[in-house]
Order: C-alpha cells, then sequence, then structure tokens
C-alpha cells in the first residue's frame, strides 16, 4: 500500500519528558511511506550537541553552556537550522522540526523561512503532560544534569517562555496547533497524532 500524502510542515512541541524525541522519530518513519516526499527532519538539541563536540572556541563555549543548561543564543540557534535548510532542504520534502522555536523571537524568525519556502499552512504538535509525569519522565533518564533544581528550572522555564509561543501559533492563521495528551503508551500518542494529522 501507497502512503500517498500532501507535503507537511510540522513542528512539534513538549516539555522534556513529554516523549517528544520518541514522537518525531515514529512520526518520521510515518511520513517516510510516503513514495513522493521525503522527510526533512532539524533537532534542535541534536544540532547543539554534535557543534559542542567541535573543537572549537564556539564549540567549547556551548559545551560550558549545555553544562550549565543555559539557552542558546539566539544568532547560534538560527544559524544552525538556517544552514540545515540551506544544504539539506531540496522543496520537496516533509518538514519536521523538533525542539525549536523556544522563544517568541526564535518563532518569528522560523516564520519567516516556511514563507521563504512556501511552507505555509503548518501544523504545530503541542504534546502536553504535566509537570508531575514531566519532572518524573526526567529524573528516570538518569542524565548528569537532571538534578532536583535543574528539573525545576526546566520546567519553569518551559511553562514561562515556550507555553506563549503556543498562544502566538494559536492565533496566527497560518498555524494549526493540535493538542496531543502525552501521558498515555507511545503507541496510541503516535496513532493519536497520524490520525488528527489525516495522514
Amino acid at each position: 500500500m501507497l502512503y500517498r500524502m500532501q507535503k507537511q510542515t510540522i513542528i512539534m512541541m513538549g516539555i522534556q519528558g513529554s516523549g517528544k524525541g520518541t514522537q518525531v522519530k515514529l512520526l518520521g518513519g510515518h511520513l517516510q511511506r510516503d513514495p513522493d516526499h521525503s522527510v526533512f527532519r532539524f533537532e534542535t538539541g541534536s544540532a547543539f550537541r554534535s557543534l559542542a563536540e567541535d573543537i572549537s572556541y564556539t564549540g567549547g563555549l556551548v559545551r560550558t553552556s549545555i553544562a550549565e543548561g543555559k539557552l542558546q543564543p539566539l544568532f547560534l540557534t538560527v544559524s544552525l537550522w538556517a544552514n540545515s535548510f540551506v544544504k539539506h532542504y531540496n522543496g520537496n520534502q516533509h518538514v519536521l522540526i523538533d525542539g525549536f522555536p523556544r522563544t517568541r523571537a526564535e518563532a518569528e524568525v522560523l516564520h519567516t523561512a516556511f514563507v521563504y519556502y512556501q511552507l505555509l499552512p503548518v501544523t504545530v504538535i503541542d504534546l502536553r503532560v504535566s509537570d508531575a509525569i514531566a519532572t518524573e519522565r526526567m529524573k528516570a533518564r538518569g542524565r548528569a544534569d537532571d538534578t532536583e533544581a535543574g528539573i525545576a528550572e526546566r520546567v519553569a522555564w518551559y511553562k514561562n517562555s515556550v507555553a506563549p509561543i503556543l498562544a502566538w501559533y494559536t492565533d496566527h492563521p497560518e498555524y494549526n496547533v493540535i493538542s496531543i495528551d502525552g501521558e498515555r503508551a507511545i503507541e496510541p500518542i503516535h496513532e493519536d497524532i497520524v490520525r488528527q494529522l489525516s495522514l
């Protein structure tokens, strides 16, 4: 069976611990079934982790910022995804964005790229979990930066900085925000996302 689809532009948003990375991977696999369009995916965290491994002055600064749990500067974030678009987007791909934007300024710059590449309208998937569930899942990961203080700071930051972006997208006529219950098992969440995207 061929899964022919209309070309999609999708942003996956959700607090750390929401299962966003897992759902992006599953959704990317589903989109890859389409014989007419490949998938262009940009994942902010992966891009910064790669940069942090670079033996350069900037790489060192990024390593320090990651270790301290700091937000990376706007110019650097934009330069990474913009460079990825320039090098890898071929005009006939589904676009799947993970972990970006994280501020209103980033959302506005990303919108200019969507306009330039004629990628509107955009579907924004809001993967929702409670603060308690997100905290519990982050603690279970066992990462070095998943201390109680670090987790609490990330939860507060998401609510104060990222959540308002969803309000901006909700009010924007060229964006469709879909809220997904992220507190269920992995497969039902994926099935719900596919259904709501009519894929």
